[in-house]
């Protein structure tokens, strides 16, 4: 019998165990605000078969764990995370919830994946120059420059 994995729009706080099977599609490292040479976590943004995309933590104390395990464009089985509501200066998702990794955390790399990858979500030009199309959530723009100015040096 196939394993039943959860879809990202279902996740919510009511819940303990999610099953999710995604793509990680973007990690990145997360700087101390105190100190840009300190590493506080790894960000990533997760996709699930539907398309649907959550952001996820790893806190400083997992790194060491998970860093080097988990790779850009991989497909992972997740399970044991803990879902927090999150209040981050930018978006990354529109989805409400970040799952952040924990002692419990179970990843497993799925070797042959089950649905494609689709790690881009384009926009048209009129869309791009709708200001009601485009959201908070998305990752360009004067915003997403003064939180990650570094950030392939696209913010001149």
């Amino acid at each position: 019998m196939a394993e039943r994995f959860d879809l990202i729009a279902d996740i919510h706080q009511r819940k303990m165990h999610w099953n999710i099977q995604v793509y990680v599609i973007r990690m990145y490292e997360v700087p101390s605000y105190d100190d840009r040479s300190v590493i506080n976590s790894i960000d990533m943004i997760l996709q699930d078969k539907e398309g649907v995309r959550i952001h996820s933590s790893i806190p400083k104390k997992l790194m060491s764990t998970w860093g080097p395990r988990l790779k850009e464009f991989n497909m992972y089985n997740m399970r044991n995370f803990v879902i927090m509501d999150k209040k981050p200066k930018v978006k990354a998702t529109r989805i409400r919830w970040t799952l952040s990794f924990c002692n419990r955390t179970e990843v497993d790399e799925v070797d042959l994946p089950t649905f494609p990858l689709e790690p881009f979500s384009f926009r048209t030009i009129p869309e791009i120059l709708n200001p009601l199309a485009v959201t908070e959530t998305e990752l360009f723009g004067k915003n997403y420059c003064e939180a990650f100015p570094n950030y392939y040096d696209v913010c001149g």
